[in-house]
């Protein structure tokens, strides 16, 4: 487990989302990668970590993540179009699950009420 360092220089509020953020990081990273079992992705659980997060949060997820588990300069570089937690989801989903799953990443609330609603 990553633990997040605690920056000095930031409020209290914030330093609380950064420690959240660095957990949903985590959460995310265990249920794309199997976590202790180490098979299968849990789509409920990613859908969770992204979850109610507003659009700046998202961001400093998509660093957090970065941050915690990219480890070389290869296997850290993300596709042109999207980042590196985005590289992961699209390699671990498929069809309607990756499109779900896109949305919460993207915080496209229409989209994602759609997938509530018919659970697509």
């Amino acid at each position: 487990m990553t633990k997040v360092s605690p920056d000095l220089s930031v409020s209290r509020q914030q330093y609380r989302t950064q420690v959240d953020l660095g957990e949903r990081a985590q959460k995310l990273h265990d249920a794309m990668h199997g976590g202790v079992f180490g098979f299968g992705t849990d789509e409920q659980a990613v859908y969770n970590s992204l979850k109610d997060l507003s659009p700046a949060e998202l961001k400093l997820l998509k660093q957090a993540y970065a941050k915690q588990y990219c480890n070389t300069y290869d296997v850290c570089q993300p596709d042109k179009s999207y980042g590196y937690l985005e590289k992961e989801i699209r390699s671990e989903f498929s069809g309607g699950e990756l499109e779900k799953a896109l949305a919460y990443l993207s915080g496209d609330k229409d989209a994602i009420q759609l997938h509530r609603m018919y659970d697509l």
